[in-house]
């Protein structure tokens, strides 16, 4: 058990310095924020579409999060229901995945 403990902590070490290495993308990153202050004022059409945009070079689970609240407000349910998926199971984002069972029961 001990030798297991080790190992998952190697592993850990191992996958959180690993992605250190790659530099974050500037330009996807500010779409991101971008289409994220665009949800804020109440254009969804246009921040689903930078956010659209910013997974092309800045992908994680906010950019799906995000994109999925952009697309509800459109009422594409489908689009939020993909979104979330990914957001929640993908990127194991615990939030995400209560939405979709909150969203799926109603």
């Amino acid at each position: 058990m001990k030798h297991i403990t080790l190992l998952f902590g190697f592993l850990l070490i191992i996958v959180s310095s690993f992605a250190q290495l790659f530099p974050v993308n500037q330009h996807g990153k500010s779409l991101f924020e971008s289409g994220s202050e665009l949800i804020r004022k109440g254009d969804y059409k246009e921040a689903e579409s930078l956010l659209t945009e910013a997974l092309c070079s800045y992908k994680n689970e906010n950019v799906f999060y995000n994109r999925a609240a952009a697309r509800l407000f459109l009422t594409d349910t489908v689009g939020f229901c993909e979104d979330m998926y990914i957001a929640a199971y993908k990127y194991f984002d615990n939030e995400a995945a209560k939405k979709i069972w909150k969203n799926l029961l109603q």
